[in-house]
């Protein structure tokens, strides 16, 4: 499913018209009125999956305008040397929690492809942009 919206959102994030500025991101922190806290643990993790996707395309965008990954997600949030706006907005990095997202550009965890993106919720588990491996 990931390989097949890739294109798409690519195109969101890079922009493709000169000057069109993409809409804002939805907010993805779930309303935590009347909520159990299973359930609204449950739905911070949902929330942080999809961010993690997000920053992932981010990063994607980034690396085909600079032929490179950056070095660091704050770089995401940089107006960009060719003059267009920020891929993204600082509380992108900043999870459910209200932990910074962590970020390895080596990306060991993705065999070097991409680099790894990853939260640990405070239960301890954790999410990542790389598929788990039994």
């Amino acid at each position: 499913m990931f390989r097949r919206l890739m294109p798409g959102l690519l195109v969101f994030l890079v922009g493709c018209t000169e000057g069109q500025k993409p809409e804002p991101l939805p907010r993805v922190a779930p309303k935590t009125e009347n909520k159990d806290p299973k359930t609204l643990e449950a739905d911070k993790i949902k929330a942080a999956r999809a961010r993690i996707e997000t920053l992932t395309l981010a990063l994607a965008a980034y690396r085909v305008n600079h032929e490179a990954f950056p070095p660091n997600l704050e770089t995401l949030t940089q107006p960009q040397p060719n003059g267009k706006e920020a891929l993204l907005e600082p509380a992108a990095l900043v999870d459910p929690w209200g932990r910074p997202y962590q970020y390895d550009a080596n990306g060991p965890k993705n065999k070097g492809k991409q680099p790894d993106v990853w939260t640990v919720t405070p239960t301890g588990q954790t999410i990542g942009n790389w598929k788990e491996t039994d």
